[in-house]
């Protein structure tokens, strides 16, 4: 089957999506292959404790001069005319990624679309180099590393981390199944990806405050898609395994060379529900009913997501000074109901005649609790109620349907 191409997306300089397909498959095999003789590359990988043979599994690499890369690039058949559009050369024709590792970045289907180049000193910016946009590669459409478990992760368990390096650190630590958004936000094209595969979703970002929200924004967008999702915070791991304070352990690459096992991040593993409202809304100690009620209003949004009213009971009883009844009291006083019963406000029932866009919100409402089956006899009642323009007998009518 032939894959369409966004060919809007930057000057294809008159090649076709094949001819650059097949570049991009050269550079890849004359980076990998470069990575053998080339002693900087190799020494950064052996001083950050990087196994040589993960970085051959994945195919990182080391790019050569722009010279010996298009005479080896004419030697296979493809056109080093590409390199260009490709964002590999600049205008000036020298290479964009030399003197760093190269990381090719592949679709779905496990062909090469792009490369990253990691730099090999701290000093040097920025530390993550992409190649352009290109009619055959946008960022916000690839998850890295997907294509390697596209199939071990369907109906299972993805893996999902924040950076390229996360993948080798997971691979360290024993685990398969992952995927990253490359230092990403994950996005709503990602999102797709995920959810088209039927499968669950563990997050293992960065400990630190930016991986924290970034977990805390991808619970939110997989969870109204319907994947389930579950987090793992590698802080949990500190006590167990930090002995030296003083050294910074952030990303899953530094827990891997602490001795941190797939075994040790299952047992940490939690709801992401429960992260998302524990790291957003109680993160510091819950004093009075006061303090309560600006939660209860800031948290509004999120309380409307599937399966988040129970997760939301569970953190505001572990980190407040109150009961489930009384943290259920504050909600109605709120007009918020955490019972799973559609919440019939005071104020509601003072309105003798109420606008159209507050029935329809209504129905549209009962429609998502009532399930599927019973949406269609939903949306008939509602067309007779504003057909018959009986918006005053509001009350009446949601009586009844209770």
């Amino acid at each position: 089957m032939t894959e369409r191409f966004d060919t809007d997306m930057g000057d294809t300089g008159g090649y076709t999506a094949e001819q650059l397909l097949k570049a991009l498959e050269a550079v890849r095999f004359i980076s990998a292959e470069n990575l053998k003789t080339g002693d900087t590359v190799k020494d950064y990988c052996q001083k950050r404790g990087i196994p040589m043979e993960i970085l051959k599994e994945l195919g990182f690499g080391s790019i050569p001069s722009p010279k010996i890369l298009t005479e080896k690039m004419k030697a296979m058949g493809a056109d080093s005319g590409c390199l260009q559009v490709l964002g590999l050369l600049n205008g000036s024709r020298t290479s964009v990624l030399t003197n760093r590792l190269t990381i090719p970045i592949m679709d779905r289907t496990g062909r090469v679309v792009a490369f990253s180049g990691r730099a090999l000193k701290d000093d040097v910016k920025p530390k993550y180099l992409n190649t352009s946009t290109s009619p055959v590669f946008e960022k916000r459409k690839i998850l890295y590393g997907l294509d390697r478990c596209i199939k071990t992760a369907k109906d299972n368990d993805l893996i999902l981390v924040e950076g390229f390096m996360d993948v080798v650190g997971a691979r360290m630590v024993g685990v398969q199944n992952c995927a990253a958004t490359m230092g990403t936000s994950l996005t709503e094209e990602q999102t797709a990806l995920i959810r088209d595969l039927g499968c669950t979703v563990t997050m293992v970002y960065d400990n630190d405050d930016a991986g924290r929200l970034g977990m805390c924004r991808a619970v939110r967008l997989l969870t109204k898609q319907g994947v389930p999702v579950s987090v793992i915070s590698l802080s949990d791991l500190d006590r167990q395994f930090v002995k030296d304070e003083t050294l910074a352990h952030k990303d899953l690459m530094d827990y891997a060379r602490l001795g941190v096992k797939a075994g040790d991040l299952a047992k940490i593993r939690e709801p992401g529900l429960t992260f998302l409202f524990r790291e957003s809304y109680f993160r510091t100690a819950v004093q009075d009913s006061r303090q309560f009620c600006s939660i209860l209003q800031a948290a509004r949004e999120d309380l409307r997501l599937s399966g988040s009213r129970a997760a939301f009971l569970d953190v505001a009883v572990r980190n407040s000074p109150f009961t489930q009844d009384q943290i259920l009291r504050l909600c109605r006083n709120e007009t918020l109901d955490l019972s799973g019963k559609t919440e019939k406000a005071a104020n509601h029932k003072k309105d003798l005649v109420l606008k159209e866009q507050d029935i329809v919100r209504w129905y549209m409402q009962q429609a998502v609790e009532k399930g599927p089956e019973t949406c269609r006899k939903i949306l008939g009642q509602l067309e007779q109620t504003l057909s018959q323009e009986r918006s005053h007998t509001w009350d009446r009518d949601m009586d009844h349907d209770h």
